[in-house]
């Protein structure tokens, strides 16, 4: 039987006003973090209620811009999903 498994873009607390300021989508991502944070957690209970291993992949506001760069990404909502999908991608080959 194979495990569906999706990524989540995850940001930490401390890094919240840092995302907000490099996204190029900001104004589609709520103002605060513990906003983002009760949708995120939300996200994560729909996904596993629907038997799919939900992944947070950690977006470092240092180190995405660059990584959005080396694919030719604007650093935005497309990025961050596929950013995510390919945490949970490697985490659930190891």
């Amino acid at each position: 039987m194979q495990v569906q498994i999706m990524g989540i873009a995850w940001y930490r607390e401390h890094d919240y006003p840092e995302i907000l300021r490099i996204m190029a989508d900001a104004h589609v991502l709520p103002m605060s973090y513990r906003e983002w944070e009760q949708k995120a957690e939300r996200l994560e209970r729909e996904t596993s209620s629907r038997g799919v291993r939900a992944v947070r992949a950690i977006i470092d506001p240092k180190a995405f811009p660059s990584w959005c760069q080396l694919r030719g990404l604007k650093v935005d909502a497309n990025a961050r999903m596929q950013f995510a999908n390919a945490e949970a991608y490697r985490i659930g080959r190891g």
